[in-house]
């Protein structure tokens, strides 16, 4: 709980936004995107290039904090972190950092995103690590190619603070109303969402290991990949794990197969 007459406040989170908060309280979710930009940059430029990254995006400068109903709200967190800037001669890969970040929780009422660059004076790998409250993977490749913006010397406009996909601040008294849009009347309440992020999972991973490894795909399935991830309106990730879920089930001869389904939204 904090001082709502201290506090600058962004917005409420949204119904999927909430439930991955709640979620994450028992069960951290974050996740990496990793990209290599070749470019003849020194360690200053990448810090100049975040900052103004991060003054674009209001949710790169958010934390999440309880409001006096206790409801989740996005906040102005303060004490943003720089990006941790490294020599790629201390890291020889770039998945050493990413197994590091994934085994590393966020505090949410800290800031919901990290960054690190191995530096090289030809060439950096960067990696950000977002909470999946402000982020998914179509809007962490929209934080690299500002960066990559950023570093060619082109101005970043700041943006607004980005809606909830769904309809939010609708008083429950107003739910059951027969003006109330249907859509509405169906959100979850807050009790229904805590239940459902409560809820464990197939099984215990408290002991696990995070355990990154790298692959390359060659030209021709990467660009139809792309081309099936632009007519999805989806990503390359998401083309990936169904395709990999389709041949589970064709593997374990099932007709019953079902595709866990993820909104993609791109919420920053």
């Amino acid at each position: 709980m904090h001082d709502d007459n201290q506090i600058s406040y962004f917005r409420p989170l949204g119904a999927h936004e909430r439930l991955l908060f709640h979620y994450s309280v028992d069960h951290p979710r974050h996740f990496c995107i990793a990209a290599y930009l070749k470019a003849e940059r020194c360690g200053d430029d990448y810090l100049v290039a975040f900052n103004a990254v991060r003054e674009r995006h209001p949710l790169l400068r958010a934390g999440i904090c309880l409001s006096a109903d206790g409801s989740p709200v996005f906040f102005a967190c303060d004490d943003a972190a720089d990006p941790i800037l490294v020599s790629r001669e201390q890291y020889w890969h770039w998945t050493d950092v990413v197994e590091h970040e994934l085994e590393v929780d966020f505090d949410a009422a800290g800031p919901l995103h990290r960054a690190a660059v191995l530096w090289h004076p030809t060439g950096a790998f960067v990696i950000l690590t977002f909470h999946h409250a402000i982020a998914d993977g179509m809007a962490g490749i929209a934080i690299v190619e500002d960066l990559m913006r950023s570093l060619a010397g082109e101005a970043l406009e700041p943006l607004a603070v980005p809606q909830a996909v769904e309809i939010h601040g609708v008083c429950q008294a107003d739910l059951a109303t027969s003006d109330c849009p249907a859509s509405v009347r169906m959100l979850p309440s807050e009790q229904d969402l805590i239940d459902v992020a409560g809820q464990p999972l197939w099984r215990d991973f408290k002991n696990d290991r995070v355990s990154v490894s790298s692959g390359s795909l060659d030209g021709a399935l990467a660009e139809r990949l792309h081309q099936i991830a632009r007519q999805e309106s989806t990503t390359i990730n998401s083309v990936i794990c169904v395709a990999l879920a389709l041949a589970a089930r064709d593997v374990e001869k099932r007709d019953d197969y079902t595709i866990m389904r993820q909104l993609i939204c791109g919420r920053l």
